[in-house]
């Protein structure tokens, strides 16, 4: 009879550990809901004031601005800017990748080989853990010659100056 009692109470004590480990998981996870809707109403906070930002002038503008600012916070984990002639910070870059597999990191680091690190780029990391790349158009700094999306799947590059190549 012992025996049997002595097994009920390591069954009792494991159910309620498990109980336990399975409510810390369910607050995990609706966290983990909570930021991601928060993450997808920043985004849309702030297409929208970008939208309410063009055409403003004043104090106004100066507002919208700090409001766009804040939200960003929100979105962007990190941020890391090289001006041109910078190729030594672009090692940096690679750095900032390390934690990506590693044909990302080989796919930068053949970029940097063809002297394209001394170009202007950006790349951001979102909270969501996605991290883009980009390398602006040298004469239009609104558009883009080159970027690289990285994320859980894998990664994506998209190059405006091989279309262009291609194409014309």
């Amino acid at each position: 009879m012992d025996f049997v009692s002595g097994e009920l109470g390591k069954l009792e004590r494991r159910q309620f550990d498990l109980k336990k480990r399975l409510d810390l998981k369910t607050k995990e996870l609706e966290a983990l809901n909570d930021n991601a809707l928060s993450l997808q109403q920043s985004k849309k906070d702030v297409r929208a004031l970008v939208e309410r930002l063009q055409g403003r002038h004043g104090e106004e503008l100066f507002l919208l601005r700090a409001q766009i600012a804040a939200r960003l916070k929100t979105l962007v984990k990190t941020l890391a800017i090289a001006s041109p002639g910078y190729g030594s910070r672009s090692e940096r870059l690679i750095e900032f990748l390390r934690s990506q597999p590693a044909e990302v990191v080989d796919y930068v680091r053949e970029q940097l080989e063809l002297q394209i690190g001394d170009r202007p780029y950006f790349a951001v990391c979102f909270r969501n853990g996605t991290i883009r790349v980009v390398y602006p158009n040298e004469c239009d700094r609104l558009s883009y010659d080159e970027q690289v999306l990285v994320n859980g799947e894998g990664f994506a590059v998209h190059s405006n100056l091989l279309d262009e190549a291609l194409t014309g």
